[in-house]
């Protein structure tokens, strides 16, 4: 079974956070962190998009099956406690140096619902069993089980990324693929999947004639 271990730097790392309020024009696409969760009355949601399939320079090829897909971040600050997040694949494009809580790209772009949260911007279920960011796991990675989502991916031979929002009150901060002071720190996806053999059965008999 092949495995793949990616922890992309600046140059092809695609992750930005988008928040709400008075931030909801900004964008955060060189941001050295990404934020989950709520603070100051204030949601803060992070996109992801790791460059996996085939078709988009990736090794895994349409059909395969993903065994296991493990995110992890580093977690270097967090205001509050029991941050709840939750995963969802996404449908619309985004772009990481344009998007923001009220727009996917620029012109015009403008999310369904702002905040990525409409059935064109992103599917409404969260497959994946949700992460608890606790005040204890400072200074250690946090691991996101996303198995679910990238076989979505994968079925749909499509891919807009994932976006993880924090569903409690308190805000995660973690280093995003831009964090230049320790790139050991970057986030880090390990994916272990099968590609889908179309002939699995060879006869050891087979031979082929020629004139």
């Amino acid at each position: 079974m092949p495995n793949l271990h990616l922890q992309p730097g600046p140059a092809d790392g695609l992750d930005v956070y988008i928040k709400n309020g008075i931030y909801s024009d900004i964008n955060f696409g060189s941001e050295h962190t990404v934020q989950l969760g709520r603070a100051n009355n204030q949601w803060v949601f992070t996109l992801m998009k790791f460059l996996v399939l085939d078709n988009e320079g990736g090794p895994i090829p349409p059909g395969s099956t993903i065994n296991s897909a493990i995110l992890q971040m580093y977690l270097w600050n967090q205001v509050g406690n029991n941050n709840k997040v939750k995963s969802y694949v996404m449908i619309r494009e985004w772009s990481e140096t344009l998007c923001n809580w009220i727009r996917a790209t620029y012109p015009p772009g403008n999310w369904e619902i702002p905040g990525a949260m409409g059935v064109s911007d992103r599917f409404q279920i969260s497959e994946d069993p949700s992460t608890t960011i606790n005040l204890a796991d400072l200074n250690t990675w946090i691991s996101f089980d996303i198995t679910k989502a990238f076989q979505k991916i994968v079925d749909l031979f499509v891919n807009s990324g994932i976006i993880f929002i924090g569903v409690d009150s308190p805000r995660s901060e973690l280093w995003s693929s831009d964090y230049a002071t320790d790139p050991t720190k970057r986030p880090i996806l390990d994916i272990d999947y099968t590609t889908f053999d179309p002939f699995p059965i060879k006869s050891k008999f087979l031979r082929l004639n020629f004139p």
